[in-house]
């Protein structure tokens, strides 16, 4: 007697096009990291510009008016150099100095234009009357007093790039009434706090390849960050007793935490994990596990492959394989019921055993569940009456009559039953 083995597994794939654009335009970027504003540069010193960029050549230039006009200061190949530009300041003073980083990629300009910074004439005190660490320096060059953009206050510091150099303290203390600048082997008893919220806190060195945060015992290797855990091979290193990342939408949006995946050169998304939880009803909630490439989506435990999703859209289980829509290359199991009473099959019914003798077993509504199959076995010692609802049929009649260890098999065609066996 034939015995259809049927299972219905829809995969969907959610993907926003807010979030394409989002990525495309990611894809091109060009950020600025020193000079950050507020630097103090004396003419002819050799200083250097950082950047990070997707594009791999860039130009740079300087404005002493703020941005209205530029001048050119030279190209910088962003691979071979990490992203450090050194130039020599060139003379005439100005409180309004600017740095613009541009390229070209895919027929499209980008370009990202610093902050506001000095360019002083300074004046030379020599004669090694500034030592440091009780050694004499010779002749130092200081920033005239009050040509800072804010203070007359200034204290030596780094800028991120390899610089030492003269900022104000309204620039790097801004609220901060006694100055003190940080130095390699300083510790804090309390916490660190970020009173400007835009800015916020950036860790880097002359190749932003290198860069390192360490929260806990443990400090990181180059280029990697570790929170609370002896840092490994992984570019992020978590250790707790309950390890836990959290994306958290800040409530001006109705977009997705993601990880993205790309390649080198930033352009192409090679997939994407997203997730988001609704907070209130006018929000989605789903999960995603996206491949933008051609390539399947694989599943695996134990280090074995389990389930997976070809390029077509076929779904393998326990195959890698698949050549039809579902292909499982093991034991399959479907639900088996059995009733001596009335009863409605339901969605959790495949298979319905009927016992009792003039029980009716009962199809739902056929319009709601196109292509659904179910399986009824009489084995209640005598004809039973099959019924439908709403009207509807079993091959053009209802009910229909089941002899005693009979089997029907039916699916819905969306309107009414039809027979199968």
């Amino acid at each position: 007697m034939n015995r259809p083995i049927h299972l219905a597994l829809s995969f969907c794939v959610v993907a926003f096009a807010a979030f394409n654009a989002r990525a495309g335009a990611d894809s091109k970027f060009i950020q600025i990291l020193s000079p950050r504003g507020g630097e103090v540069y004396i003419v002819g010193q050799s200083q250097k510009i950082q950047v990070k960029s997707s594009l791999k050549t860039l130009t740079v230039e300087l404005s002493k008016n703020g941005g209205t006009t530029f001048s050119p200061l030279g190209t910088l190949d962003y691979k071979a150099t990490a992203g450090v530009f050194t130039w020599t300041v060139p003379a005439g003073a100005t409180t309004n100095a600017v740095i613009r980083v541009s390229g070209v990629k895919s027929g499209l300009t980008v370009s990202s234009t610093s902050s506001a910074f000095v360019i002083d004439t300074g004046v030379s005190l020599g004669g090694g009357q500034v030592t440091t660490n009780g050694i004499a320096d010779g002749a130092v060059t200081f920033p005239k007093i009050g040509s800072g953009p804010a203070s007359n206050n200034f204290v030596l510091a780094a800028d991120g790039a390899g610089n030492a150099l003269w900022q104000s303290l309204a620039g790097i203390l801004p609220t901060v009434g006694a100055p003190y600048v940080l130095k390699s082997g300083d510790t804090m008893s309390g916490g660190l706090q970020i009173s400007t919220p835009t800015t916020g806190l950036t860790v880097t060195n002359d190749n932003p390849n290198q860069s390192t945060v360490a929260v806990g015992p443990m400090p990181p290797t180059n280029g990697l960050l570790s929170v609370g855990a002896t840092q490994n091979s992984f570019n992020i290193s978590v250790s707790d007793k309950n390890p836990s990342m959290c994306l958290s939408d800040n409530g001006t949006g109705n977009s997705a935490g993601f990880f993205q995946f790309r390649d080198s050169d930033q352009l192409t998304i090679r997939g994407q994990l997203a997730a988001f939880s609704a907070t209130h009803a006018t929000k989605p909630n789903w999960l995603s596990l996206s491949n933008f490439k051609a390539g399947p989506v694989v599943f695996n435990t134990s280090n074995t492959e389990r389930m997976r999703v070809d390029t077509g859209g076929n779904v393998g289980i326990a195959t890698t394989t698949p050549n039809s829509s579902l292909q499982v290359g093991g034991s399959l199991a479907l639900p088996i019921r059995t009733s001596a009473v009335d009863t409605t099959l339901t969605a959790t019914d495949y298979v319905l055993v009927m016992t009792g003798i003039s029980s009716i077993p009962t199809l739902p509504d056929a319009a709601i569940i196109a292509g659904r199959i179910y399986i009824i076995k009489n084995r209640s010692g005598s004809g039973i009456s099959i019924a439908t609802t709403s009207a509807q049929t079993i091959d053009g009649a209802a009910p229909l009559t089941l002899a005693n260890n009979f089997t029907l098999i039916v699916q819905s065609d969306g309107a009414n039953w039809i027979k199968i066996n």
